[in-house]
């Protein structure tokens, strides 16, 4: 429970871990996709939640044992096979009837769903698998991943004080590709960006160094990206030359008193 909460679960309590009824074992359809999406990112999880069947060598106490995945999402014989799918569970009791949370990637996007207390179609399907495949193709067919921006793209250029004439027009390029998640209908070819520069930005500045970041919103969500400089910014040492001709004036002067002195 204190886990659920803290991955942002919100109507979720859970009394046992198997899922048999009680009152006070309780959740919802979003708070089970967080709950997947959780669990997704473990290497582990994922690929054991995507076999279609695994065996199982015989032990001192078993023979061998050979256990089909409940998911006909998975099961290439299935009428309910989706080539996309990787996974996740089906569920039932009496009171929550059939459940399935799924999950399926393709061209790079990983889409979830929820289907809770489904019954049979009208004409004698199953409706977690109906509804879940129809979830999955609008999915599909109405969204997928778009770069908004690749690695080394120069955003803004800067003047940097204190530099070298050669090099204090800086670039500040983008250290990573931006992608995001967004409707096939949505047109990114003239999104704006929000930019943020550290202060006091002056020479020296290494290639590579972070000097602030861009980030684009886009249906409520952030997609943001480092701003690093695109070479070396090398400090200006002109003040330091007056200085150091400053000096040697000042020893000249000196060492032409000391002589004139010593001629008198």
């Amino acid at each position: 429970n204190q886990k659920a909460s803290e991955i942002g679960c919100k109507n979720t309590h859970f009394t046992n871990p198997s899922g048999i009824h009680d009152e006070n074992h309780y959740t919802t359809a979003y708070d089970m996709a967080l709950i997947t999406q959780y669990c997704m990112k473990n290497q582990t999880f994922r690929d054991i939640v995507s076999m279609a069947s695994c065996t199982i060598s015989a032990t001192d106490k078993y023979q061998e044992r050979y256990f089909k995945n409940t998911n006909d999402l998975l099961d290439s014989k299935s009428k309910y096979y989706y080539q996309y799918a990787i996974g996740v569970k089906t569920g039932f009791t009496t009171q929550a009837k059939n459940c399935l949370i799924a999950a399926s990637k393709k061209d790079n996007l990983e889409l979830i769903t929820v289907v809770l207390g489904a019954e049979a179609t009208p004409d004698g399907r199953s409706g977690r698998y109906v509804s879940t495949i129809n979830l999955f193709e609008y999915g599909f067919n109405n969204y997928g991943i778009k770069q908004v921006a690749s690695a080394n793209t120069a955003i803004k250029t800067l003047s940097v004080e204190n530099a070298t004439k050669d090099s204090k027009d800086l670039s500040l390029v983008l250290k990573d590709n931006i992608s995001v998640l967004a409707s096939t209908n949505t047109d990114l070819s003239n999104l704006d960006g929000s930019i943020e520069l550290k202060e006091n930005i002056s020479a020296p500045i290494a290639e590579g160094e972070t000097l602030g970041k861009i980030t684009y919103n886009i249906d409520g969500i952030d997609y943001s990206s480092d701003l690093v400089a695109s070479h070396n910014v090398e400090p200006y040492e002109f003040p330091v030359i007056i200085l150091q001709s400053g000096a040697a004036v000042l020893v000249l002067i000196i060492l032409l008193l000391v002589v004139s002195k010593k001629n008198k």
